[in-house]
């Protein structure tokens, strides 16, 4: 019989300040302010993680809010 652990929510790795998303979204058709990502990241309520007063973020997750609100301003 196998042990399972129960996580309550995904551990994310790739955590990135809103500066740092802002510099690695700067050459996309569709470039973002720090500000836009945070106000989409609050509004979405995605988890972030406070590191010696460091907001961080998974780079992962505002990709998919990115995508989400690029794909909005096309329709």
């Amino acid at each position: 019989m196998a042990v399972e652990y129960v996580v309550p929510y995904a551990v994310a790795r790739e955590l990135v300040t809103y500066k740092q998303a802002e510099e690695m979204l700067a050459d996309t058709p569709y470039p973002v302010s720090g500000r836009t990502l945070q106000r989409w990241a609050r509004q979405e309520q995605l988890p972030v993680e406070r590191i010696r007063g460091v907001v961080y973020v998974s780079f992962s997750d505002l990709l998919m809010v990115h995508l989400d609100r690029a794909l909005g301003r096309e329709q």
